[in-house]
């Protein structure tokens, strides 16, 4: 641990020196300079400026687009009890891949995260920059989040035998944030029923020849729910989210072999089109 401390320091020792000799030879840089280049410098460097502020308004308005959607979607993450230590790592970068897939998309998702707390809550604040996600974030229930509208519920699972037909602003869309293995069957449909909820499954199947499991990780799902968004056809959004892994070739490929099965398994399939995803 010592000899990993002073390699630490000395490297930053090094960075130290390498950027104050940066810094000084463009000091003499510019102290060389004539009348004309000095003129020509400050228009690039005020070409960066604005270059910098139109980037950052860009952002803000982007994060402002996100909190206005009329689309509705919640995080159930009231299942981390079921999870490893090594799964609830897992799904935390997938909620982090969940909010910068929202940010870039056009329109966005107005995301929530429900029953946040425990390991997850103290994953996604240990991430830089958390705090200023554009999403909301509860202790509370999904049903606590928008009170008295528990009809307008539609709890995405892969156990449905309902389909989704399309996404209405009428309505809020949940799905499950965990990964379960394959060792919790019915367990999103389940919930859904005990609530009162209703319930569907994505179009997946009826748009693509699998070779796997239907099961998407939860940032996939939302990816998927973006794309048909963007798209509005739900064929075309399948064949740009679901892992070409999943699918059966269109010359009529044999199914997944039995390694990309069994990764499919280790990285954890689960409900509500919820797997782990380490890529």
């Amino acid at each position: 641990m010592e000899k990993k401390h002073a390699r630490k320091e000395a490297k930053k020792e090094s960075a130290r020196e390498k950027g104050a000799a940066r810094l000084e030879a463009s000091r003499e840089r510019i102290a060389a300079m004539d009348a004309e280049q000095l003129a020509a410098l400050e228009v690039r460097r005020e070409a960066g400026r604005a270059e910098r502020e139109a980037r950052k308004a860009g952002v803000v308005a982007a994060k402002a687009a996100c909190l206005a959607s009329p689309f509705n979607v919640v995080i159930d993450c009231s299942f981390t009890h079921l999870m490893s230590e090594k799964e609830v790592k897992s799904v935390v970068h997938q909620f982090a891949l969940c909010n910068a897939a929202n940010v870039r998309a056009t329109p966005p998702l107005r995301l929530s995260f429900a029953a946040l707390e425990g390991p997850l809550a103290a994953g996604l604040t240990a991430i830089v920059g958390f705090p200023q996600w554009p999403l909301v974030t509860s202790a509370a229930p999904a049903a606590e989040l928008f009170p008295d509208r528990v009809a307008d519920m539609v709890y995405l699972t892969a156990d449905s035998e309902n389909e989704l037909c399309e996404l209405r602003e009428s309505d809020i869309y949940l799905v499950g944030g965990f990964v379960d293995r394959n060792r919790h069957k019915l367990l999103t449909l389940q919930k859904a029923q005990g609530a009162g909820m209703r319930h569907a499954r994505l179009p997946i199947g009826a748009h693509l020849a699998l070779s796997s499991s239907a099961v998407l990780t939860v940032n996939q799902v939302i990816e998927l729910l973006l794309a048909w968004l963007r798209l509005r056809d739900w064929g075309a959004a399948c064949r740009e989210v679901v892992p070409q892994r999943k699918r059966t070739g269109p010359d009529g490929e044999a199914p997944a072999s039995r390694r990309q099965r069994r990764e499919d398994v280790d990285d954890g399939e689960a409900e509500a089109e919820v797997e782990a995803e380490e890529e």
